[in-house]
């Protein structure tokens, strides 16, 4: 179980470096998700470009990893219902409505794969105290 977390960690680390880094290489596409009713929008762009990198980067740090999943977790969300109105575009902005399509279960997995990273591994019992055995109380009679 460990190797799969690792290797959806280092997936989820590219992916999320790779987004982030678009966020300022591609800029006018990204901009083009973003609804024009919220304020900042560059600045939102930009930010949220440099979330996604440090999330992206957090993920593959062993100390951070568990913690940067859940957030990635929680960003995918938030950016869902983006993509699921890209669908409805007449002129999808990912190009054309199969790929806006196509996009959809992939975020979900990636939303999955984010969770999966974020569970602890389970503790065996003696993990529990310290690998010390341990009496069970017996009742007094």
């Amino acid at each position: 179980m460990k190797i799969l977390k690792l290797i959806a960690a280092i997936l989820l680390g590219a992916l999320m470096i790779a987004g982030g880094v678009g966020h300022h290489t591609n800029k006018a596409m990204i901009m083009a998700f973003i609804p024009d009713f919220l304020p900042w929008r560059v600045f939102l762009n930009y930010a949220s470009g440099i979330l996604e990198i440090v999330l992206g980067i957090g993920i593959l740090i062993p100390a951070y990893r568990q913690q940067c999943a859940k957030y990635i977790v929680i960003l995918l969300i938030l950016l869902l219902p983006i993509h699921l109105v890209d669908v409805l575009r007449e002129q999808p902005i990912i190009g054309s409505t199969q790929a806006a399509i196509i996009r959809i279960p992939f975020q979900l997995l990636f939303i999955l794969m984010g969770w999966f990273v974020s569970r602890g591994e389970p503790r065996r019992n003696s993990d529990r105290n310290g690998g010390k055995k341990t009496e069970t109380a017996r009742p007094k009679v």
